[in-house]
């Protein structure tokens, strides 16, 4: 591994390995309410590694694969109660999913794709409201 040196004007930041898998889709999983709700696949644009929406990857809906299923779960049992939203990212690989991160404050949760999921969300947000 290499050392990383960062500005000290950098406050957070976050760094992950370069997975080659990131050329066929970044897949995210959006959690709602400890239930797993949608997925949408980021494909980086044709010579690009990156899937961040400045980069203009495509963006697809996808159904939610089982081996991405079972990691959201799987992130979801670190928590001691199911967060409000959960977003798990990840690759596929030959051995199967590889989580890249797990977001749990301001990631997109792809309401666009899947606006059933906004309402779900809104649902659960009253519902822990009171």
């Amino acid at each position: 591994a290499l050392p990383v040196v960062l500005p000290a004007s950098v406050g957070l930041c976050l760094l992950e390995a370069a997975a080659p898998e990131i050329s066929t889709g970044e897949l995210n999983v959006v959690v709602i309410d400890g239930q797993v709700s949608h997925m949408v696949r980021k494909t980086p644009a044709v010579g690009e590694w990156r899937s961040n929406w400045r980069f203009k990857p495509d963006w697809r809906l996808e159904p939610v694969s089982e081996p991405a299923a079972e990691a959201a779960r799987r992130a979801l049992s670190f928590f001691p109660e199911p967060p409000l939203y959960l977003r798990v990212d990840g690759v596929v690989t030959e051995t199967g999913f590889v989580l890249l991160e797990c977001e749990v404050e301001s990631p997109s949760l792809f309401f666009f794709f899947e606006p059933d999921a906004a309402m779900r969300m809104a649902r659960a947000t009253l519902a822990r409201c009171g």
